[in-house]
């Protein structure tokens, strides 16, 4: 008898507007979400109907879905102690996360140490291309505080060995390679 399969969390990181988001919901476009309230950690539900089984609950999505800025981006600034807190209760089996609130070395580390396997894809793309995407979001973002969120993501993705993913690519295209990396992530289909 084959012991159960380790929790898993993959996490997204990458500059500012290359794309994290937009990513996500192309890997859970087929779940319903459902938003889980009273919680230290915002968070939803991505569920699945089966057929002949009904809904099915196949992991949890960590943050909001917004129209900008959505996932961990979508928590309080100060989530960390808490979503460090609740992720070592290893609380679902499939957890998914991107933003730069997270996606820290601690976070990463308490998330491994609780027994999660991680899966980080550090998300990269020409500074043109992710300045177009930028542009067209509601709002701007000061130049300083997106080279120093773009510094962060890089630095953590290194320091936890994230796998590096040209996201000039359509979301489509990246969300295969995703799923082809990590198999698991076809129970969001």
């Amino acid at each position: 008898m084959r012991p159960p399969p380790l929790p898993l969390l993959v996490y997204l990181l990458g500059a500012p507007g290359v794309g994290k988001s937009t990513l996500m919901r192309r890997l859970t476009a087929r779940c319903e979400r459902r938003p889980v309230a009273g919680v230290s950690v915002p968070h939803e539900l991505l569920i699945k109907t089966m057929p002949a089984l009904g809904p099915n609950t196949v992991g949890a999505e960590i943050g909001r879905t917004r129209t900008s800025f959505s996932g961990t981006d979508a928590t309080a600034m100060n989530i960390h102690p808490r979503a460090m807190a609740w992720i070592m209760g290893v609380p679902y089996g499939l957890v998914l996360a991107e933003g730069a609130r997270l996606g820290t070395v601690q976070f990463l580390g308490a998330a491994q140490f609780a027994g999660y396997r991680l899966r980080v894809f550090h998300l990269v793309a020409a500074p043109a291309v992710i300045a177009d995407r930028r542009a067209g979001r509601p709002g701007s973002q000061n130049p300083s505080w997106v080279a120093g969120a773009t510094t962060r993501a890089a630095r953590t993705a290194e320091a936890v060995g994230a796998t590096r993913l040209d996201a000039s690519q359509p979301p489509g295209v990246l969300a295969d390679q995703v799923r082809y990396l990590v198999p698991e992530l076809e129970t969001l289909r």
